[in-house]
Parts: C-alpha cells; structure tokens; sequence
C-alpha cells in the first residue's frame, strides 16, 4: 500500500522527526549542563520497509544456547 501523493505525510513525518530530536538533544544538554545552540547540520536516512513473509508463518520456537558460548559452571577454569 502506498499514497499517490506523499508530499504532505513526507513533510509532516519530517517535521515530527526535527521536533523528537530537538527534545533528544535538548535532554542530552540539559544532562551534560550545557545549552543548545542553532542547528549545525540535518541528515535524512530512508531505510526502504520490505514485507518478510518467512517470520510470519514460522513457528516460534525457543532459543537454542550456542554451542561456541564458554558456559561458566561455577569452575575455576577460565576460557581465554
């Protein structure tokens, strides 16, 4: 599903992402004791949403241990 046009959501999707990262970064000076200055750079990444059909009728099933992993036993050997 997709919108013929989506200029409108695009900007509106923008326009939410500058106002949580300003609230991000205003947290994170507030944390370090600092102010915020004006805005130095803005990048944008599009990561492109692909349906997965093979987790969604996969049974679940539960985590298998690694058989790499060093398990520690309560020993005194350590793994290196």
């Amino acid at each position: 599903m997709s919108l013929s046009d989506d200029t409108e959501a695009s900007s509106e999707a923008l326009a939410a992402a500058m106002a949580a990262a300003k609230t991000k970064a205003e947290a994170l000076a507030t944390a370090a004791g600092v102010k915020l200055g004006e805005v130095i750079a803005v990048r944008e990444s599009v990561v492109p949403i692909t349906p997965s059909t093979t987790r969604r009728h996969a049974p679940a099933r539960a985590a298998e241990p690694s058989p790499s992993a060093p398990a520690n036993c309560g020993s005194t050997r350590r793994w290196m």
